[in-house]
């Protein structure tokens, strides 16, 4: 009757699992099939046998065929392999020891400890890699303390954390790794390096590391617009402050009948860590033999005043970093601020009141300069109907 026991020990630790081994023969169960955390026994009479654990290389996965015939006319049976790590052989007390170079032990040790290094060192790069991706990070490099602001979300930080972790007791692993490989010339003198509860913080940290990149891909993959927040302007819960058409149409209010267009938009809302809400709004006219004006509107809800004011500052910043316009305009109509970017390329208007911020980006024809007035009221309006919602 097939048994499986939990084993008690990291897979490099191969002496005291040779000790597990030989005990749980004592006690009536012979290893069937080695596997990394249960092995399977079969029940038997209660045997006095040896075990031998043959560090394994090209032969990652089994033994060649004459090798074990080869062991077997010398007492001792294959009882299988932890792949990657070691064959198991058993014999009767009485038979002489398995023949093995030490020398040659410790340079397969050694080669597998080199495996293991470089395995921690590219999986570093490769994780932290996936979560920035995962965070649109290549948007990000321009300015990378406004990106966080605008995309840091408690997922985020989870998975994060959860690399850290697992990162760490890798590192704790190929240390006592190593530390096992150092004393292989000194058993006298050698003492277990794994526990129990060693072994199940290792187990913990494999499953938040590799846990938190599957995590990432299956968002990243599976996630609908929706989730992402991607909808038609029509959808939207509430009334743009300022629209691309309104705009065309304030500098030529017949613009609709002098040439065909066509007209496309989509809205992103999202949050972060710092901000409440987010909405952008993306809105293209394409008409036919003149140009193309496009409108970007972002609205923002902060969190705090603090964050409010740094924010603000990153933004202007940003614009000022993009457009070279280090000369502002900055005004106030009532109870909104404006800061007014006058670059024909790119015309950018930051607006703020209480805890809302709007940022107006224009490519085309029109001049906003002469609409600033009109924009604060309506975004006045928007923050005080908004206000009086949530209260």
């Amino acid at each position: 009757m097939a048994k499986r026991f939990w084993v008690p020990y990291a897979a490099y630790d191969v002496e005291s699992i040779r000790m597990w081994l030989e005990e749980k023969a004592d006690e009536g169960y012979r290893l069937k099939k080695m596997k990394p955390y249960f092995a399977v026994f079969e029940e038997t009479d209660r045997e006095h046998l040896k075990f031998h654990l043959e560090p394994t290389l090209k032969d990652a996965r089994e033994p060649e065929s004459e090798v074990v015939e080869a062991h077997a006319d010398r007492g001792w049976t294959y009882a299988g392999t932890l792949a990657d790590h070691f064959h198991v052989y058993y014999a009767e007390k009485d038979t002489p020891d398995f023949y093995t170079d030490p020398h040659s032990v410790k340079w397969k040790y050694e080669e597998k400890l080199k495996k293991e290094r470089w395995g921690i060192f590219w999986s570093i790069p490769g994780f932290l890699l996936l979560f920035l991706l995962d965070l649109d990070f290549l948007n990000g490099f321009s300015d990378p303390i406004l990106w966080i602001l605008q995309n840091l979300q408690v997922y985020h930080l989870l998975y994060l954390s959860f690399i850290v972790l697992g990162l760490m007791t890798k590192v704790i692993t190929y240390r006592r790794h190593k530390k096992y490989v150092e004393n292989l010339d000194e058993k006298e003198d050698f003492q277990t390096p794994s526990t129990g509860i060693f072994r199940m913080v290792n187990l913990m940290g494999n499953f938040l590391f590799y846990g938190a990149a599957i995590g990432i891909l299956l968002f990243a993959f599976s996630a609908d617009q929706e989730m992402y927040g991607y909808r038609e302007i029509e959808n939207l819960d509430f009334e743009p402050v300022i629209t691309l058409e309104e705009i065309e149409e304030l500098k030529d209010p017949d613009f609709r009948e002098e040439e065909p267009f066509d007209y496309g938009n989509y809205a992103s809302v999202r949050k972060s860590i710092f901000l409440n809400d987010q909405i952008v709004i993306d809105e293209n006219l394409w008409i036919i033999n003149r140009y193309s004006p496009g409108l970007q509107t972002t609205y923002y809800q902060v969190s705090s005043q603090w964050i409010l004011n740094f924010f603000e500052d990153r933004l202007i910043s940003r614009v000022e970093k993009s457009t070279g316009d280090t000369d502002s305009i900055k005004e106030t109509y009532g109870n909104v601020s404006v800061s007014y970017f006058d670059v024909p390329e790119l015309r950018t208007m930051i607006l703020r009141m209480e805890d809302r911020l709007m940022v107006v980006n224009y490519r085309g024809r029109v001049d906003l300069k002469s609409f600033k007035e009109l924009i604060a009221e309506r975004f006045s309006a928007s923050v005080e109907s908004a206000l009086a919602k949530s209260e």
